[in-house]
């Protein structure tokens, strides 16, 4: 309201001095080029309030697709966590690194041994307890 005041005082205070300075066909003239500035501003206004308004509109679409793609980095970073903290079974290590006999691995790991009894099986190896 304050504002309207103002801005009307003003008005009226630049139609007095156009009154005091010039003849009134002047005047009108200058009333009328006044009056079409200030539709000018108004158009002008009008056109930025819709492009706060798009804008904001933008704005909204861009932080709801922000928060859909959060939620989905969430449930994959949360599938991640579950597969990294899945206990896997054991590997077998490769032969060449524990003998030719994937149980020599799983007998180093168990306390057991594999060692060779020609008695019980002259071409197998045979897994005893560690002495």
């Amino acid at each position: 309201m304050e504002a309207q005041n103002h801005s009307h005082s003003q008005l009226t205070r630049i139609l007095l001095e156009i009154a005091g300075n010039t003849t009134q066909s002047s005047a009108y003239q200058q009333i009328e080029q006044l009056t079409k500035k200030l539709d000018v501003a108004r158009a002008n206004i009008r056109t930025l309030e819709s492009e706060k308004r798009s804008l904001e509109d933008k704005l909204t679409s861009c932080q709801q697709q922000l928060r859909k793609s959060h939620k989905a980095l969430e449930f994959q970073a949360r599938r991640v966590l579950q597969a990294k903290t899945f206990k896997k079974p054991p590997r077998l290590a490769p032969p060449e690194i524990y003998g030719q006999h994937p149980a020599a691995y799983m007998g180093k790991k168990s306390g057991l041994v594999t060692v060779h009894d020609p008695v019980v099986a002259p071409d197998k190896n045979v897994i005893t307890k560690t002495p």
